[in-house]
């Protein structure tokens, strides 16, 4: 058997706090209920989505950002985000449900596309509306999170 000493086992000790503190980050979580923003009810997660005995939380996604961020109308643009997954809890017991999950999208309080996470990754491409007005424009997401986009002229 092998013999490790004091410095050896204080140092496995520290090192196992420092990476169950690294993969314990805090995340934004909610209770599924209302938001600011319109929510679709085909769309919106369920509790269904966690174990009937588990408490569900949603972590709404959070726009990052867009590509390009200024753009013609009728361009095509990427949004990319992160979050949307379930946090399901039970006696201390914590773990993610990150299966794909669909959330509308808004264009200027518009209904425009659908965004998809999947293991804490959301994205979507669509393109503006040709019609649209040269300016500053808001994409929003289910959950409330907003980013700006800017529609030049040709």
């Amino acid at each position: 058997m092998m013999k490790l000493g004091k410095v050896t086992l204080w140092c496995l000790a520290i090192g196992a706090i420092l990476i169950s503190l690294a993969c314990s980050t805090q995340q934004t979580s909610t209770p599924i209920g209302p938001t600011s923003t319109p929510m679709s009810p085909a769309l919106t997660p369920t509790v269904a989505d966690c174990l009937s005995s588990e408490t569900a939380e949603l972590t709404w996604p959070q726009l990052s950002h867009v590509e390009p961020t200024q753009m013609a109308p009728g361009g095509e643009i990427k949004v990319i985000g992160s979050g949307g997954y379930l946090r399901c809890e039970q006696g201390g017991y914590i773990h993610r449900n990150e299966s794909v999950r669909p959330f509308q999208l808004y264009l200027d309080d518009q209904p425009v596309s659908t965004i998809v996470c999947y293991v804490n990754h959301c994205e979507v491409k669509f393109a503006v509306p040709s019609d649209m007005s040269p300016g500053t424009h808001i994409i929003s997401v289910e959950g409330g999170s907003t980013i700006t986009i800017e529609v030049t002229v040709h």
